[in-house]
Parts: C-alpha cells; sequence; structure tokens
C-alpha cells in the first residue's frame, strides 16, 4: 500500500452500471515532492452534482445520470450512470447552449480550472455579479480525458469531470483542448495564466486583450 502522501487524491471506483468518484481530503505529493492536492475536495462534488443536474435541464450536452452522493470513508463521492467509450481527438465546444447568468461559479462557488489553480494556489475565489446576465456556463476543464466518444461511430456520446464547472466570461469557453500536448500546455502559459486570474478577479480585462484562440492559448 501506498505511504499515505502519496495516495491519489481522488478515488475512482466502477460496476457494471455505475461511477464512483470520492475526494479524499488527506494531502497528495507527486515525485518532486511537492503538493499537487486539489483544493476543496468536498466542494468539487457538490460543484459536480450541481452542474449534472443543471446540464440536463438547460443543454442537450449528455452527461452521466447522478445516481448518489454524500459522504463514506472515502471522502466526499458521487455516483453516477457508468459510460462506456473512448477519449475523443476532436471537439467542438457546445456549451453556449446553457442560458446565461449574472453570477461566476455555481451555486456561489468558483472553482476555477486545473491549470489555474495549479499556478494559483490561494484558498478561495470570490463569485463576481453582473447587471446584465453576460457569463456563460463553461466546462473549465475540457480535454482529451474528459470527452468520450462511440467506439463505431466516433461521435461524442459523454461529456464527463464537471467538477470545475461553472459560469464564467465567454472567453474561458475558447479554453480546451483535444490533443494532449496543447491541454497539457495550458498549464504552462504564464503570462497568459495570469490574464485568466485578471478575469476571474474581475480586474477588467477587455477578450481583445486576453490572446486566446479555439482550442488553445496564444
Amino acid at each position: 500500500m501506498l505511504p499515505n502522501s502519496t495516495i491519489p487524491q481522488t478515488k475512482r471506483t466502477f460496476t457494471a452500471t455505475t461511477f464512483t468518484k470520492a475526494m479524499d481530503v488527506r494531502p497528495f505529493f507527486n515525485i518532486y515532492g511537492v503538493d499537487t492536492s486539489k483544493k476543496w475536495p468536498h466542494e468539487r462534488i457538490w460543484n459536480e452534482v450541481a452542474a449534472l443536474k443543471l446540464i440536463p435541464e438547460k443543454t442537450t450536452i449528455p452527461v452521466p445520470q447522478v445516481l448518489d452522493w454524500g459522504y463514506n470513508t472515502d471522502g466526499a463521492y458521487l455516483t453516477v450512470q457508468r459510460v462506456d467509450g473512448i477519449e475523443l481527438t476532436t471537439v467542438k465546444n457546445r456549451c453556449r447552449q446553457a442560458q446565461k447568468d449574472g453570477y461566476t461559479g455555481l451555486n456561489g462557488v468558483v472553482i476555477p480550472s486545473p491549470w489555474v489553480t495549479e499556478y494559483d494556489r490561494r484558498e478561495n475565489w470570490a463569485s463576481k455579479t453582473s447587471e446584465e446576465e453576460s457569463y456563460v456556463f463553461c466546462h473549465g476543464d475540457l480535454g482529451p480525458q474528459n470527452l468520450m466518444c462511440g467506439p463505431v461511430t466516433l461521435e461524442i456520446v459523454w461529456v464527463v469531470d464537471w467538477e470545475n464547472a461553472g459560469y464564467l466570461e465567454e472567453e474561458f469557453l475558447h479554453l480546451w483542448a483535444v490533443e494532449g500536448n496543447n491541454y497539457y500546455g495550458l498549464y504552462d502559459y504564464n503570462d497568459q495564466l495570469a490574464r485568466q486570474i485578471a478575469l476571474l478577479e474581475g480586474q477588467g480585462v477587455q477578450s481583445g486583450d486576453v490572446g486566446w484562440r479555439s482550442g488553445q492559448i496564444v
């Protein structure tokens, strides 16, 4: 058994019909001894539950059905319908189908994309408000590992892992990648990460200044 410091923070369990994700509150260190634990482990589960309930109501995006959630010996957990498929290599953005909102985040909770929270380890992100419903619904971690397609048709059948979902400025819709190197490159563009943080903080960065293009940061 691995020592406590290297037990993966997210535990995933499969049955023939279900998938369960549990978030352990214990720290997780990578092979270099750096703490890479996900902040807000319980809030991530509740955020994903909220997202998976909202999406079928507001969009036609296919997502797994929520079956159960709560606490167990592994921490906060979420059980959903198991979906089978293979990871997608191409994707088009479909989150614009969701209605807009006047608040960032989801239900008052803002959990930015993993490349942001690894770069900026603050304890909390405040939700912003807008006089108009100008924020759009974003997946928050739209990479090849979270897009499943049918093994025969190669069409999208499921979009999974919504723990970073929420309403944000429309520019965040362009932060996705379908190729592994491009996806992990999202973690490395420090200048653009700083710009994303400025948007999250409401510092008035204009979309034309951000330097994004569809599929990746430039």
